[in-house]
């Protein structure tokens, strides 16, 4: 029986498999995919890390830096960075095999992207909920739909980041220029969104929409 008269796999199944692998190219014994196990789930803990050592007594400290606006835009800030270096270094080993495989005809660029998502989309989320819950002790926050909210804001910050690098990466070969555009885009839309360098109402419109990137 020739292997044409099988059909060509549906969409499902191809994204399912592509799923399967990345999954696969994560949990094994090898020594890049423990590296990149250790990025997508310990790098944003151990900033938050440091965050807290220098936050941890933040309520009984007048200087104006250790205060609860530099704890808000330092862990924002810390979010950002994590998201790009993890992706940075972990993003580029599926893109090959896409550029790869794209030109046999194996499955398109949407597939590939979706599939991606879904396969990261955990890792940041359990990476940002632990991490996001080790901060809120020094926020001043105390009920749970206040840590709630406070991961939810700090996860979409990661997503965002996230899927900024992927973009970059998609049209930049080196992953070292994509993370440095990527991070001056998010410093951009941080600064202008936190309000420290010129007030919402004096900014430009183009300026202003930059800020919703916070």
């Amino acid at each position: 029986l020739p292997f044409s008269s099988l059909g060509k796999p549906s969409g499902l199944q191809v994204g399912f498999t592509l799923y399967q692998r990345m999954l696969a190219s994560v949990f094994n014994a090898s020594s890049v995919a423990a590296t990149h196990l250790l990025l997508r789930l310990l790098l944003l803990p151990c900033c938050y890390g440091l965050l807290w050592l220098f936050y941890k007594n933040i309520k009984n400290n007048p200087w104006t830096f250790v205060s609860q606006n530099g704890l808000m835009f330092n862990s924002l800030l810390g979010t950002y960075l994590c998201s790009i270096i993890t992706t940075a270094t972990t993003y580029p080993i599926y893109r090959t095999r896409y550029y790869q495989e794209a030109q046999e005809g194996l499955y398109s660029g949407p597939l590939f992207l979706l599939s991606y998502w879904l396969f990261s989309l955990p890792f940041s989320f359990l990476t940002v909920a632990v991490s996001s819950r080790m901060l809120f002790e020094v926020t001043g926050m105390t009920t749970a739909r206040e840590w709630c909210l406070f991961a939810a804001v700090l996860w979409a910050c990661y997503l965002l980041a996230e899927q900024q690098t992927i973009s970059l990466l998609m049209v930049v070969h080196s992953s070292f220029t994509a993370a440095l555009a990527s991070l001056y885009i998010a410093i951009i839309c941080l600064v202008l969104g936190s309000g420290s360098l010129r007030s919402y109402r004096g900014l430009p419109d183009w300026l202003l929409y930059l800020t919703y990137g916070t």
